[in-house]
């Protein structure tokens, strides 16, 4: 076996450890003994010592924020931070070394100032509705984001636009008199959550309570996350405390589709521990899970709110109190009450009264183009375009995409509009706006369109560039969101849904439900395989969590030079690898070699397109993009076919390799990393989203006379089963071309070789023989012969040349 001198030692791990651990039986003594949880867990602290930890946890999170705005600090992660968790141990070490004292003096020093200080204030992902003044609220509406001094004038015009929703109201008051524990408020995008959330705070202050409220879309969706985001709304370290120490709070947790991994923790351990006059609104697009509506711990003490459209009584009073005057019978109609709509149509309307969506078939994008063409100024319809080309857009972006040095009062302004919310990293635009304002930019202006878009595309170049960890992955995403209008994209991305996930090293735990996953996709086979991986190389292993923290799906991305003979003996995914490594190249002294195994959705998806398989791809870029070092990246799959024009557009093409594990016949498309820089890459890659360049697979190296009729004979060997044929070399020779589906063109080409063989009378024999062997094959070939009435070695002769034949015909159209 071919195998390289150089050896990588594993990469060590460390692991997450919450900062917030306690359960508490105050709030549900039923609950609390079913899990037999009291009382306060092991590795709590206490006085200096916690206050440290929760800084250096603030740290980690804001490091990006503070590269770019405190003079002086490194443009990355501090050392510890890639590891996804910092020891108590290390952290002593850190603090106590005289250079990580002085960090600690500036970064403490500057947190006071960054609240008011433009760009380096703290990301508005939090809010404290009995502060407006203080602190700006993510969830409210753009006409209650309020300034120093203004927060009783912004009330006041919350009241006087806010219509209908009466049965809502008295639900929630309902709520807070019977001391509910929890309001689950659902319904569609743009349908009205966050007004009314904000209505259910100004109903709260009145009945006396203490009202708090955190946005969720953009929070890193871990218990650990969660916890220092709400240590940070609440403005303590001890937020249970802070809200024990109130007659009456209310905790409004809004974007709450966006925990979706986090639900079963949330209803199981942060929810029993909160103190029980606290109400705990939760707001999100999709109705309460399984485990919600099965829950009995609560009984009584839980509610849920379905919103749907305003009826057109309300829908006229909207458009009223927003100073829409004047006949609006077909605005109304085009609206059917969805509040969004009805909010872009009175933004337009007091631009230009009497405006009349005639004849639209999408009345979101009429209103929208209608916006766009009365924006104060050029460089304000740039923000906007610009608006809609990112996930998020910060200050420092909108620098970049305009070439401006001073862009706050167009972040002002953009702030402002009805249809952009905010979030930890940001503004972004509802859905629908974002797609009308990108489609109208791409068409009207497509240089213009393609000069921002590599200009935003520079800015996560160089930011994947200097961060690690979940910072550099947030990046990644960021980066692939540019591509979302792509065609070939848009079949596997779900970009509602972007980046919604998290993921971690697998822990000891974990390894039995990654067994349980790995045995009901792919056999006990595939699961001894696994098993035998996670004891030679654990830390290969990463899974997504899904509900309540539960393995929702996993990878392995094995280190092959660390690698054995014995390995490969045992694994025919790692014996293939170095097959077809030392055929090639194989890895030099010192560089590495990653095969990607065990890709899989726990669910139903298996290995195609879901949250969790998008989740799973992207996390592996992150080993691509960074390690220097990398030589060959193998992807392996057991549909290549599937993921043909995906794996095509990121350059990968499919290797002529292929191994049966329990029954299944797995391939792998592979890149080899040093032909092309990653920064190559991504230039390339970029491009092909503007349409700047084909979609083509990498060539492949050239085939000997000989290995081409050895992959002839393999190809015909596999013709009745069409995904068997994934790992074919031909796929990659000139017998398939561009943008042909490559199993289906590679059975059409052997087809039609085969029939040549009937164009003359004498050479009929041989294509007998090969039908029954191969295209309409018999169990055995035995019985191939006894079906043509043949005596066994005439028709093995007669076989042979057909392959022959087949063979040359094939090898002259390839050249």
């Amino acid at each position: 076996m071919c195998r390289p001198t150089n050896r990588v030692p594993p990469s060590r791990r460390m692991s997450i450890q919450p900062i917030l651990t306690r359960t508490s039986a105050r709030r549900c003594p039923s609950l609390a003994a079913q899990s037999g949880a009291s009382g306060d867990l092991p590795g709590r602290f206490s006085g200096h010592f916690q206050a440290a930890l929760v800084l250096s946890c603030a740290v980690v999170g804001l490091w990006g924020v503070l590269a770019g705005s405190v003079p002086g600090l490194p443009g990355r992660n501090p050392p510890w931070a890639s590891s996804g968790g910092l020891p108590h141990s290390k952290l002593h070490r850190h603090s106590a070394s005289p250079a990580s004292s002085g960090l600690w003096r500036h970064v403490t020093g500057s947190l006071p100032r960054l609240r008011h200080t433009g760009p380096m204030r703290l990301p508005d992902v939090y809010s404290d509705l009995e502060s407006v003044e203080k602190r700006p609220r993510l969830w409210l509406n753009k006409e209650v984001m309020s300034k120093p001094g203004r927060s009783a004038r912004a009330g006041q015009f919350m009241e006087h636009g806010f219509v209908g929703r009466e049965t809502e109201q008295r639900r929630f008051e309902e709520a807070l008199r019977r001391d509910w524990a929890v309001l689950l408020v659902h319904g569609p995008g743009g349908v009205g959550k966050t007004t009314l959330l904000s209505r259910f705070g100004a109903i709260a202050k009145r009945h006396g309570a203490a009202v708090f409220g955190l946005d969720c879309r953009y929070l890193d969706t871990s218990p650990m996350g969660f916890e220092l985001g709400l240590q940070t709304a609440l403005g303590t370290s001890e937020p249970v405390e802070r809200l024990a120490a109130s007659p009456k709070a209310v905790l409004i947790l809004d974007t709450y589709e966006a925990l979706a991994p986090l639900d079963g923790w949330v209803r199981e351990q942060f929810l029993p521990q909160l103190p029980p006059q606290t109400l705990l609104v939760l707001a999100g697009r999709n109705p309460p899970s399984v485990g919600w509506r099965s829950e009995v711990a609560w009984g009584e003490r839980m509610g849920a709110v379905e919103l749907g459209n305003l009826s057109p009584a309300e829908s006229r009073d909207l458009l009223a109190r927003r100073g829409v005057q004047g006949d609006t019978t077909r605005a109304l109609e085009f609206t059917h009450g969805h509040p969004l709509a009805l909010a872009l149509l009175a933004d337009v309307w007091r631009q230009n009264p009497g405006f009349d969506p005639q004849h639209s078939p999408d009345l979101i994008e009429a209103l929208l183009e209608r916006f766009v063409s009365e924006v104060p100024s050029p460089l304000h319809r740039q923000a906007l375009e610009a608006l809609s080309q990112v996930r998020a857009l910060n200050e420092a972006q909108l620098r970049e995409a305009l070439v401006q040095s001073e862009v706050h009062e167009l972040f002002g302004w953009l702030r402002s509009l009805s249809f952009v919310q905010q979030g930890p990293f940001g503004l972004y635009p509802h859905d629908l706006a974002r797609d009308v304002l990108d489609a109208d930019f791409r068409w009207r202006d497509p240089d213009a369109y393609a000069a921002m878009h590599r200009r935003v595309r520079g800015y996560y170049f160089r930011r994947i560039g200097e961060t690690r960890g979940p910072e550099q992955l947030r990046h990644i995403f960021d980066l692939v969101f540019l591509h979302r209008s792509s065609p070939v994209l848009r079949q596997f991305y779900d970009w509602k849904n972007f980046g919604s996930l998290y993921s971690e090293a697998a822990k000891p735990a974990d390894h039995e439900a990654i067994l349980e996953i790995v045995e009901h996709h792919e056999g006990s086979e595939s699961a001894a395989l696994a098993r035998y991986w996670l004891q030679r190389q654990p830390g290969a292993f990463t899974v997504v969590r899904g509900e309540g923290g539960a393995v929702a799906g996993l990878m392995a991305l094995l280190e092959l030079t660390q690698t054995t003979p014995e390995d490969a003996e045992r694994d025919p995914a790692v014996a293939a690898a170095w097959e077809f490594m030392c055929r090639r190249e194989p890895p030099k002294p010192g560089q590495s070699a990653v095969l990607a195994r065990f890709f899989m959705d726990g669910g139903a998806a298996y290995q195609q397109s879901s949250p969790v398989c998008n989740h799973l791809g992207l996390s592996s870029s992150q080993r691509w993009l960074t390690d220097p070092h990398l030589s060959w990246m193998f992807l392996a799959f057991r549909d290549l076919e599937y993921y043909h024009d995906y794996m095509a557009y990121y350059d990968y093409r499919p290797a002529d390799l292929s191994y049966q594990i329990g029954g299944h016949t797995y391939g792998a498309y592979v890149h080899d990393w040093r032909e092309v820089s990653a920064v190559q890459w991504l230039e390339k890659v970029g491009e092909r989203e503007l349409g700047g360049e084909p979609v083509a697979l990498q060539p492949a190296p050239a085939l000997t006379q000989l290995e081409f009729a050895e992959a002839v004979r393999a190809a015909l060997r596999n013709y009745p089963q069409p995904s068997a044929l994934g790992g074919n070399p031909l796929l990659a020779s000139k017998l398939v071309s561009p943008g042909q589906n490559p199993t289906r063109a590679l059975r059409q080409a052997l087809w039609e070789a085969a029939q040549q063989l009937r164009l003359k009378p004498r050479d009929e024999k041989f294509y007998r023989a090969l039908e029954a062997t191969y295209l309409e094959p018999a169990a055995t070939q035995e019985l191939a012969a006894e079906r043509l009435s043949l005596p066994f070695g005439t028709y093995r002769y007669q076989l042979n040349k057909a392959v022959e034949r087949v063979t040359e015909w094939l090898w002259q159209r390839a050249q």
